[in-house]
């Protein structure tokens, strides 16, 4: 029984549920009988799985628009050079065609 004390201890550390309500279970812990202790471990557990499971997806979401950003930019860059040369490429033409007709 003190295991699942703990246990619930360190997952009501890490759960969401609002301060208030951490403290009214955590206060009436000795008082629950053993069967809801393993059923509150057992539910803050799954929490805890799935805060984590959302953690990754954001993490890796965020990671992929990093990458799609990045990407983005180097073609950003790569279409204005190829502007900048072609504009480049123009005006020179046009000064050697007045040289030629001077």
């Amino acid at each position: 029984m003190e295991n699942n004390f703990e246990k619930i201890g360190e997952l009501l550390a890490k759960s969401p549920l609002d301060k208030e309500i951490k403290d009214v279970v955590l206060e009436n812990l000795d008082k629950m009988p053993e069967n809801a202790l393993n059923d509150l471990a057992y539910s803050l557990e799954k929490e805890d799985e799935q805060l984590e499971n959302i953690s990754k997806i954001l993490k890796d979401f965020d990671a992929d628009q990093d990458a799609r950003w990045n990407n983005l930019e180097v073609k950003q860059k790569e279409i204005a050079d190829k502007m900048i040369d072609e504009a480049i490429n123009e005006i020179s033409s046009d000064g050697k065609a007045e040289e030629k007709v001077n």
